[in-house]
């Protein structure tokens, strides 16, 4: 199948470029026109026939065609050439250019190879003929041999031409709206359920041998199943399960085929702590990891294991199995494998059996399921597309109930509901391969043969990176782009970057990427479900190659690699590398021998330069370099040497500074540095305004002193911190020539000397821009929460507004900006551009410590601003209609995100303007954050369609309402999360009416509102799931409650409707109020962080009997001074978790429930350890019924 890629290549483009380029030649060389003329005319001729015969070939299987598929070969080998020579000649060209403007010293040179126009001056010398002229004319004689060898295959071309076309007009028709729904797992309830029992059951040591006794604590089950079945998705849901709650430790590692026993290790610590350990041998690692495990179940997942070969693996096994011995009896380990021969080999190292669960395909109605929600996606109605309906349920029928392969075919036949396309697929190879196994291989191969030629190319690259690599889309497409993948873009103002964009969302929409969200680390990334990972290596297996050895560097690699990613701890590894003359990227990742001491690293990164330096001579024609070394200090000069490189990333390296070579890399496209360590201000060398083909450097800019004259880059894409100083190549004219731009942040404004200066930026002529930020200062750019902030300290003195005022004029930026950051600004009005008119298109606005600014534009009239954050602003004291606006778009329309920060002196902030059926007050606003706002008494009414609202610190003294008409009042709000702090004014919530339309709220957080009285009407909130108060002393009831609670009282109490899922406060008092007193069936309950509380309190011990029934856990954290448990924690029948963490007073236990399957104490008094010690504590009867119990001081 590695054939395929061959065909799906053609550079047709480079070919024209050649042919053009001989012409040239012959225009000033008459004496030798004979020759290379007649080879320069067969080449156009032949030409488009050549272009349709690869195009045909790759819609066919060419893997039994032996000798198309070497002409194949030849032809790609040839148009490299071509490439390559075409690229030398453009280097020159590009390097004449720049010693000349060194000559001359023109400062303001403009390199004229923005569409890589080529026009040399070849040497008209009759007797001695030019180098570059002899190596033109080879080339050009070789591609005429191999164009002339394509006769033979020529019928190809009209056998396939029809399907060919129709195909090509199908894949490009890709919907532009709708997506894949996100869906559950189907049909494997029987599966889950099978493995829930596993983990609830109790270890079960019948099986285990007499010498596996050291493994008698652990129980573990081997999923198995083809690629596609759905093992990881089992693993998955299980592991989120309320039934795996119940284990002290839970751990997820994913395996792969790249078996490292370090890395397992480590990343079973990392899972742990949520820190990876900075440990470099396998006897800490083990030593660590036994450590967290000693005394505690756990629950391990092994998910997608490969090594099978006792041979050769089971010692590596026994490696990583042995710290999982010390761990407390009833332990699990789930593992999901392809092979039942991985089941075997680490049952036989446990020495015991292993209880095994095979996926099978899924039944025929389920996979239908998901066939449909992806191939009918966009659909409202089915009926009206009956045919392929039933076309869809045979071609189910064909996939061997792989849930993968439904999605990935239904995506397929999403882009195209014609009848025909849908038979084409139906007939297409897929099913059952000869050996009656489930092999969806061929299914997958479609997704890949339907794709365009380009989007092929791009799809089999992706091979190159590990399984479950997260993909950053930007740092993809700029791969793609240096490699040539990406066509040139049709549409002006269109960029590389747009066109490759365009390439990653259809692959996104053929289900080839999957979008992942991470809210906890703020980002966004794509990954590859392993089996496409599997079909884009057996694609692209003669092109792309990664090598993972710490032995040898393996023998027998074809030399037609393209693509090569090597990593090792070994520098014998590198020293093996032969010389693969094609290739074109390079990524290389060496760790080092974590064996070696620290003072001997200085040693390997000398030896690591020399042998990166080696590599570099072997491999000029690459032009993608990524090298990843942490102890990598120094680049060596050749990196000069590499004049077809596009794009060179280093990450996690101790570089501190580029080498000046750095500046002689004319085509370079792309520079990526992720610093590890603190990097020199002259981090870049001077010299790098020389790269006239740079359009990204993506660097530390906050901690370098960035590119002297900038200005020369003039396909530059971004800067994220060009520093403003009086000195030539840093000032503000620098800008002038980026007229490609599309991300500006300019910081230091105040060493702009006038508005003159600020004028020659030239902002306003800038297109392409998007993103700008403008800075007074040197502050560093953080984010928290996905909420921008600077780190910033310096202040200036306000006699300077009037000229931050006539500067800021003099920046106005061009319409189409959609984000806008002004940071630091001390002039007290707006710039005289900041009108809807001018900012019509921007979509976020930043307004951040502008220390003078009085009073705001009209901001509520921009139709398009989504994200609004005005912060720092100490002189704006009224939000009114001046700044809401007036008219059909005011009160922004399209506002999605309002944060209000520290506006020291705002004391208003009215809703005084008119509402119309089409003026509506923040119709589209979904979270609303106003903090550190002590003047403002009062919030304008809230719109009903707000998810999240977050005030602290604010002087409110009641709480915001909704904004609703009069007839209204059955309208439902749509809050989900309320967190108030320090709202110290406030004294009471609304009342049952007003909360009642809180049909949506399930998390509530109070803390420090001192003079809070009440929670109001909070019973009448039913979806209320999370209730959290903290530090609320008037909230306080000390009255008295009955000893039982029986009769009418507790029909009374019942028939209040008010329940919680989750309770959280420092005082059991808390729980006397009203209308906590009412609870009844609350599930989980914290008392955390209390420093005065002893015992609890009578009052406080009814309130749990209350509860009894339904309380599950009970976790009380940091109550230092408790000396005692309630002492009726023995009647709540419910209660399977006891937490106490952070009580040093506590010395015993009261009588536990029988129900309690977990008991954590930590941090306690040496005498309840002793007390309560396995076996031998002389009150360890009283909770050996618990299943799983850990005390620890």
């Amino acid at each position: 199948m590695a054939s395929v890629l061959v065909a799906s290549w053609f550079g047709s483009a480079v070919v024209q470029k050649l042919i053009d380029l001989g012409f040239a030649y012959l225009r000033d060389h008459i004496f030798w026109q004979a020759g290379m003329r007649k080879e320069l005319e067969r080449l156009q001729d032949l030409q488009p026939k050549i272009q349709a015969l690869v195009a045909a070939s790759s819609r066919v299987e060419i893997g039994q065609n032996l000798d198309l598929k070497k002409w194949l070969w030849q032809l790609r080998d040839a148009v490299d050439q071509a490439d390559d020579l075409l690229d030398e000649l453009e280097y020159n060209e590009l390097a004449k250019q720049v010693r000349k403007a060194e000559r001359n010293e023109v400062r303001d040179t403009i390199f004229p190879f923005k569409n890589c126009c080529l026009n040399p001056k070849f040497s008209k010398h009759i007797v001695k003929e030019d180098p570059t002229l002899n190596k033109l004319r080879r080339v050009v004689k070789r591609l005429d041999e191999v164009f002339a060898g394509a006769g033979n295959f020529l019928q190809l071309v009209e056998n396939t031409r029809n399907d060919v076309n129709q195909q090509q007009h199908e894949l490009y028709e890709v919907r532009e709206t709708g997506s894949l729904p996100k869906t559950d797992m189907f049909g494997r309830e029987v599966e889950r359920k099978f493995v829930i029992e596993w983990l609830k059951r109790p270890v079960d040591d019948d099986g285990c041998t007499a010498s596996g006794a050291m493994y008698s604590n652990i129980s573990i089950l081997s999923v198995v199943g083809h690629g596609g079945m759905g093992k990881t998705t089992l693993a998955q849901h299980v592991y989120k399960d309320e039934a795996t709650n119940e284990f002290d430790l839970k751990l997820w590692v994913y395996v792969s085929n790249s078996f490292d026993v370090k890395r397992i290790l480590s990343d079973m610590l990392e899972s742990l702590t949520g820190r990876r350990p900075d440990l470099g041998s396998l006897n800490a690692l083990q030593e660590r990891l036994k450590a967290a495990l000693m005394s505690k179940t756990f629950f391990l997942v092994l998910d997608d294991v490969w090594e099978e070969e006792e041979k050769h693996d089971k010692s590596k096994w026994e490696n990583v199995l042995a710290p999982l011995a010390n761990g407390k009896e009833g332990s699990k380990v789930l593992l999901t494998t392809r092979m039942d021969s991985v089941a075997l080999l680490v049952s036989k190292v446990l020495r015991k059996q292993m209880v095994k669960l095979k996926l099978e395909g899924l039944q025929e109605e389920d996979c239908l399921l998901i066939f449909n929600g992806y191939a009918f996606a966009d659909l409202k109605n089915l009926e009206d597309h009956y045919e392929v309906k039933s076309i869809g349920r045979m071609i189910v029928k064909k996939l061997s109930g792989s849930p993968l392969a439904a999605k990935v075919i239904g995506g397929l036949l999403n882009s195209n509901l014609d009848v025909r396309h849908w038979n084409n697929v139906l007939n297409s190879d897929i099913g059952i391969s000869e050996k009656g196994q489930n092999d969806i291989m061929p299914i997958l191969r479609l997704s890949y043969t339907y794709l365009p030629q380009h989007l092929q190319t791009c799809f089999a690259f992706c091979s190159i990176f590990p399984r479950d690599h997260e993909f950053d889309k930007d740092d993809l497409v700029r791969m793609w782009m240096s490699l040539g993948f990406i066509e040139q873009p049709h549409y002006v103002g269109e960029s590389m970057e747009d066109t490759g964009g365009k390439y990653f969302d259809v692959l996104v929409k053929k289900s080839i990427f999957e979008k992942v969200e991470d809210k906890h680390r703020n980002i966004t990334y794509y990954l590859m479900h392993d089996m496409l990972h599997e079909l884009a290596q057996s694609v692209s297996a003669q092109v792309c190659t990664r090598v993972v050895c710490d032995d040898k560097f393996p023998v027998g690699l074809p030399d037609s690699i393209r693509h090569l990613s090597v990593a090792t701890s070994k520098l014998t590894v590198l020293g093996e590398m032969k010389n693969f003359k094609n290739l074109r990227s390079l990524f290389l990742s060496y760790y080092g021998d974590n064996t070696l001491l620290e003072n001997t690293y200085h040693i390997v990164d000398q030896s690591f330069d020399f042998m990166l330096a080696k590599i570099i001579k072997a491999s000029k024609n690459i032009r993608l370099l990524c090298v990843r070394a942490p102890h990598f200090k120094v680049i060596p000069e050749e990196i000069g040497d590499l004049i077809h490189l596009r794009f060179l990333k280093l990450v996690q390296t101790s570089i501190t500074r580029l080498p000046r070579s750095v500046c002689h890399l004319y085509h370079l496209q792309v520079l990526v540095y992720e610093e590890m360590h603190q990097v020199s201000k002259n981090f870049l060398p001077r010299g790098m305004n020389n790269l006239p083909n740079l359009r990204h450097l993506i660097l530390p800019w906050d901690e370098i002193n960035g590119v002297p004259g900038i200005g020369r880059l003039s396909l530059l894409q971004g800067i994220d911190g060009f520093r403003i100083m009086d000195e030539n190549g840093y000032r503000i004219e620098e800008v002038r020539h980026l007229n490609e731009i599309r991300s500006l942040r300019v910081k230091l404004i105040e060493n702009v000397k006038d508005a003159r200066e600020a004028g020659k930026a030239k902002l306003k002529e800038k297109q392409h821009l998007m993103d700008l930020s403008m800075e007074w200062g040197d502050g560093k750019k953080c984010c928290e929460d996905g909420d921008e902030y600077w780190d910033d300290e310096h202040l200036r003195d306000h006699s300077f507004h009037e000229l931050d005022e006539q500067i800021l004029d003099q920046l106005q930026p061009h319409t189409n900006l959609r984000k806008l950051t002004i940071h630091g600004y001390i002039g007290a009005r707006s710039a005289v551009w900041m009108t809807p008119s001018l900012l019509g298109n921007l979509e976020c606005l930043r307004l951040h410590k502008c220390l003078g600014w009085e009073n705001l534009p009209s901001l509520g009239v921009l139709p398009f601003l989504k994200i609004l954050d005005l912060s720092d602003m100490p002189q704006v004291k009224r939000l009114g209609h001046e700044f809401h606006g007036q008219g059909e778009n005011a009160v922004f329309r399209s506002l999605e995100i309002l944060l209000i920060r520290k506006m020291e002196a705002l004391e208003e902030w009215s809703d005084d303007a008119v509402e119309t059926e089409y003026h509506q007050w923040f119709p589209n606003l979904q979270k609303l954050h106003v903090l550190q706002c002590l003047k403002l008494h009062e919030l304008p009414a809230l719109p009903l369609n707000l998810n999240r609202l977050k005030l602290a610190d604010v002087g409110l003294t009641t709480f915001p309402s909704h904004k609703h008409s009069s007839n209204s009042s059955s309208v439902s709000s749509s809050l989900v999360e309320i967190e108030i702090i320090g709202c110290r004014d406030i004294t009471s919530l609304p009342s049952e009416e007003v909360l009642g339309r809180f049909t949506a709220l399930e998390h509530l957080e109070i803390s420090y509102c001192e003079n809070l009285r009440s929670l109001g009407g909070l019973q009448a909130v039913h979806s209320l799931k999370r209730l959290a108060i903290w530090d609320c002393p008037n909230l306080i009831q000390r009255t008295s409650w009955p000893s039982t609670v029986e009769g009418n009282e507790l029909e009374n109490i019942s028939n209040i409707p008010f329940s919680l899922e989750q309770l959280e406060t420092n005082d059991p008092l808390l729980l006397l109020g009203m209308p906590l007193r009412s609870l009844t069936s609350l599930q989980i309950l914290k008392i955390m962080f209390n420093n005065n509380l002893i015992s609890f309190p009578l009052e406080a011990e009814n309130w749990l009997l209350q509860n009894g029934s339904s309380l599950r856990e009970l976790h009380l954290w940091d109550v230092i001074s408790l000396q005692s448990l309630p002492s009726c924690l023995h009647e709540l029948s419910s209660l399977l978790v006891l937490d106490v963490c952070h009580t040093p007073e506590l010395r015993r236990l009261p009588k536990l429930p029988s129900s309690l399957q977990k008991l954590m104490v930590t941090y306690c008094h040496p005498e309840l350890k002793d007390r309560y010690q396995k076996d031998v504590g002389t009150d360890w009867q009283q909770i050996a019924h618990v299943s799983h119990v850990g005390i620890c001081i």
